[in-house]
């Protein structure tokens, strides 16, 4: 993308003091030419923000790299659709994480993330709307089904449709149907417990908790074959039609075009 490469990748930021200029412009790189590289980080609620960008940066490259920059070189990003304003908390809290796998690495995924979470806000963050350590693993930056399409819509000018909800599953023939005649890119909010079942069997979960970006689908002799990207990955996985059904709460379908956000 010519407009980046024209960039100064040696000019820091006094407004992110712990996200040095190199990292950043290393990392925002990589996510343009490899967008599902986007790690949302270990045991954070990042999910939700993580599969949206992850499509959002593979559709419109240049425009999350002017929100990026701007948000690194003035703290803020604002358009005709969108006023985000970075807080002093979650400036001073981003590139000081430890024990989160590759994100720790990545600032500009840190500012991001932390910006995108302390700008969209929805009924599950009634109890914390401000940033305090260690809240990048809390409801302070969950995401709600209503709250997903709205950032969809105002990030990136896409008016999904969707089925399902956060406290109701979709039927197992309706979604199949809606998912057969899908004609832009899928988004679906699971219940992590039968995504996967070995990290939560002390837990018993029941209502969705996780977004994941849908590759591809198939039901092969009574099973669910499954594509999907999440943490970073390209993963698959069979599913019996029973644990399919009390898997998927939400199917969220992108239009193939956004408008102009």
């Amino acid at each position: 993308m010519a407009w980046w490469q024209q960039q100064d990748s040696t000019k820091g930021s006094s407004i992110w003091p712990h996200v040095p200029a190199s990292l950043f412009y290393q990392n925002v790189a990589k996510n343009i030419r490899y967008a599902e590289s986007l790690y949302q980080g270990h045991s954070t609620n990042f999910c939700g923000y993580a599969a949206f960008s992850v499509l959002f940066i593979k559709d419109q490259p240049e425009r999350y790299a002017r929100m990026i920059l701007s948000l690194y070189q003035t703290g803020q990003y604002t358009d005709s659709s969108i006023n985000i304003t970075s807080s002093p908390e979650i400036r001073l809290a981003a590139g000081t994480w430890k024990g989160k796998g590759e994100l720790q690495l990545n600032g500009a995924d840190q500012i991001w993330l932390l910006s995108l979470a302390d700008h969209f806000k929805g009924y599950i963050n009634t109890l914390n709307h401000k940033y305090n350590n260690g809240d990048e693993n809390t409801d302070w930056c969950g995401t709600n089904l209503s709250k997903f399409r709205k950032m969809a819509r105002q990030l990136g000018g896409y008016k999904t449709k969707a089925i399902g909800s956060d406290f109701y599953r979709p039927w197992v023939n309706e979604y199949d149907l809606y998912l057969a005649l899908a004609k832009g890119p899928v988004v679906l909010f699971v219940n992590s417990k039968y995504l996967y079942p070995n990290k939560f069997r002390i837990y018993n979960l029941r209502l969705p908790t996780h977004f994941i970006l849908l590759y591809d689908i198939k039901l092969i002799d009574g099973y669910y074959a499954v594509t999907y990207w999440d943490y970073g990955l390209k993963t698959f996985q069979m599913f019996t039609e029973n644990r399919m059904r009390k898997l998927v709460y939400g199917v969220v379908e992108f239009p193939i075009k956004a408008e102009n956000p």
